[in-house]
């Protein structure tokens, strides 16, 4: 079974991705409750790097000498202000921390944000566990997702949500999202207008939500960008298709230029399309799709910064193949999909790719019940495992199933989270943070369908979820692309009926 957005890429209603006029605010929907609907199954540890507590207050240290003390039997002031140098010794006030000041703001009212009277101390503050000032939240344990972010606001608050809709009556839709250098964001989809023939529409904006720029490319045929990412100069690269049977990579500057575009047909193929996009340290672009000859096959390319192709990938399992997302870790690519087992029938599917093409590992999956399973997004955590992210659909009648799946980097399963159904029926797009934490998007049980955004541990511990009941994943509207900031921000984009859709969430 084919998912239902590869019938046609000119109604594809979300793009896999790998690891902008009119901007209106949208007052923001900040439940940040959290949600016992997932469950965890731990198959393995998780080599996340944290250590137990250590008790110190058993252990002493032996007596030593005082280096402090003078051979000439005078004491030392060891103050750090030796009088005889005629220094002058701090003073509390002057707005410099000095000498044994621990603070000293040049007000030192001991009021919220300030210092003590006498320098001694912080006066209240975010971080020291106890609500003040204008604090939400303080649980003063410098952790981001727990609840309480380290900057005293709740986990999964909405910072801002912004609306695109471009010229005219047309319809402008977003497939995906990137991260700038800046903490920007840039947002991939496309854009029709008035019924003419779909172009690649980009949208940049600044970390605060404001829109910096807006750029419509008219790269042939109904083009369209279903996956984006950005490279480390701040160079824009998708990947997606001309029509139904052209495979589409471009690459843009930091200002929305096109640098070149490289549309491509394959001999004898119906139906060729691209569906994400990653690079590497160097601005080498990888993008993954899928290819129709008879059947569905998952196809890789490589291409240089300046778009040669350099290698080529095809996996033809015998039936209907498919890649769909695709993520890149260090010296690792990663392509997640799915590979049919009989003609109704698939399993998820996971590749490990070095950069030159070689095949690592490969993994297949499947759910309970000869289910159909399909993987959609795949993201790289600083420990280099990757988490791939789908959904089950049963055999027998029941809701299908979100989940997620973190492997180690032999491809061996460390755990895996099923969604209840009625809570996330597909996990769709998935991103990592610097500290391995995991943002999710997907679609709910409804009918129909809504979107939910959900944030979970480096361990699949759920921390907190929103639903949002506007947005919904599949036909014209839905959340389509997730993205995590350098201070762990969760950015989400999609359609909202015609408009393009644009959120941050607090960490």
């Amino acid at each position: 079974m084919m998912p239902r957005w590869t019938a046609g890429l000119a109604t594809l209603p979300f793009a896999v991705g790998c690891f902008s006029p009119n901007v209106q605010e949208i007052p923001g929907n900040d439940s940040g409750e959290s949600s016992g609907a997932s469950t965890v199954a731990a198959t393995g540890d998780v080599p996340d790097g944290t250590t137990g507590p250590t008790d110190d207050s058993a252990s002493s240290s032996p007596a030593t000498s005082d280096p402090t003390a003078s051979t000439d039997g005078t004491a030392s002031t060891g103050s750090g202000q030796d009088s005889s140098s005629g220094g002058e010794p701090p003073v509390c006030g002057d707005g410099d921390v000095e000498g044994d000041e621990v603070c000293d703001d040049g007000v030192n009212d001991g009021g919220y944000g300030s210092c003590a009277v006498d320098c001694s101390a912080l006066g209240p503050h975010c971080g020291d566990g106890e609500l003040g000032g204008p604090e939400v939240c303080d649980d003063g344990n410098g952790d981001n997702g727990d609840g309480c972010n380290l900057d005293c606001v709740v986990s999964g608050t909405v910072l801002w949500t912004r609306t695109y809709a471009g010229d005219g009556d047309g319809l402008d839709r977003a497939f995906g999202v990137a991260v700038a250098p800046d903490d920007g964001l840039v947002v991939a989809g496309s854009s029709v207008v008035s019924g003419v023939e779909a172009d690649v529409l980009l949208l940049k904006y600044s970390s605060d939500g404001s829109l910096q720029w807006d750029a419509v490319h008219d790269l042939g045929d109904d083009s369209l960008a279903a996956g984006v990412a950005m490279d480390p100069d701040g160079n824009i690269g998708i990947a997606g298709a001309l029509g139904t049977s052209q495979f589409l990579v471009a690459m843009f500057d930091g200002d929305g230029e096109e640098l070149w575009s490289l549309a491509t047909a394959d001999v004898g193929g119906q139906d060729l399309a691209a569906f994400a996009a990653a690079f590497d340290g160097a601005g080498n672009l990888y993008a993954a799709g899928h290819l129709y000859t008879g059947s569905y096959d998952v196809i890789v390319r490589r291409h240089t910064s300046l778009g040669a192709q350099v290698w080529e990938d095809v996996y033809d399992g015998g039936l209907q193949d498919g890649g769909y997302g695709c993520a890149l870790g260090g010296d690792a690519l990663f392509v997640a999909g799915a590979t049919g087992i009989t003609a109704q029938e698939r399993n998820g599917w996971l590749r490990r790719y070095d950069l030159d093409g070689a095949i690592v590992w490969t993994r297949e999956f499947a759910g309970a019940n000869e289910a159909n399973d399909e993987a959609y997004g795949a993201a790289v955590d600083p420990a280099g495992f990757v988490v791939a992210a789908g959904r089950t659909v049963p055999d027998a009648p029941g809701l299908p199933q979100g989940w997620l799946r973190k492997y180690d980097l032999d491809g061996a399963e460390v755990w895996t989270v099923l969604y209840d159904g009625d809570f996330a029926s597909a996990a769709l797009r998935v991103a990592v943070d610097g500290a391995g934490q995991i943002a999710v998007v997907g679609e709910d049980g409804s009918e129909p369908s809504e979107s939910i955004v959900v944030k979970h541990a480096a361990d699949g511990t759920q921390l907190w979820f929103e639903l949002q009941g506007a947005i919904q994943p599949f036909g014209v509207s839905g959340i389509a692309g997730v993205a995590i900031d350098s201070q762990s921000n969760v950015v989400v984009a999609g359609s909202n009926d015609a408009d393009v859709w644009v959120r941050k969430y607090a960490p």
